[in-house]
């Protein structure tokens, strides 16, 4: 249960590292509550004006003004969450000449211990037991060391064995991906 590997990441990787930390973010319970409530509100709130408008025999269309706003509610979150993901290429990029040392050469050795990853960008050494999170995804793992900080790791440099061992370390050391 031990590897190291060395890679430079790309703003592609850095992209999908983000995205599968925003995928995870909407996965987490409290946003699923939130949405299903204001769906749920959106619903309700449909369903008393059609059975209001039946009752008067009035207009549906002209009714729909009634339940304009909790009907908006759950598409404008969708939109907000849809605007998020568009805007990562972007974010990621602006970050990237901000800090040219995120695209630098990159290693990682993981262990029984924990994992170090260095590059030009500094050193982190992360106890297992200290690990926020972990996720794993298509294209990438990301170390989460809080809520907001990624360390990320390109499937596309490690070897099937590589990530075998890297996911069976963070299995055995910190449970199973957070996404």
């Amino acid at each position: 249960m031990s590897g190291q590997i060395s890679f430079v990441p790309t703003v592609s990787d850095h992209v999908a590292a983000q995205r599968l930390w925003l995928i995870s973010y909407l996965r987490r319970r409290p946003i699923k509550i939130v949405f299903a409530l204001f769906s749920i509100a959106a619903i309700i709130s449909l369903a008393l004006v059609i059975a209001g408008t039946m009752v008067e025999g009035g207009s549906l269309w002209n009714s729909l003004g009634d339940v304009a706003l909790p009907l908006a509610v759950p598409l404008v979150f969708i939109g907000l969450q849809v605007l998020a993901w568009a805007r990562v290429p972007r974010a990621i990029r602006r970050m990237s000449q901000q800090q040219p040392s995120l695209l630098s050469e990159t290693t990682w050795h993981w262990d029984d211990d924990g994992l170090t990853a260095s590059s030009a960008a500094g050193t982190s050494v992360v106890r297992w037991a200290d690990l926020y999170r972990w996720l794993s995804g298509p294209t990438s793992i990301a170390l989460m060391l809080n809520e907001r900080m990624l360390l990320i790791m390109p499937r596309r440099f490690l070897s099937e064995v590589q990530a075998r061992d890297l996911e069976e370390t963070l299995r055995a050391f910190f449970g199973p991906p957070n996404n």
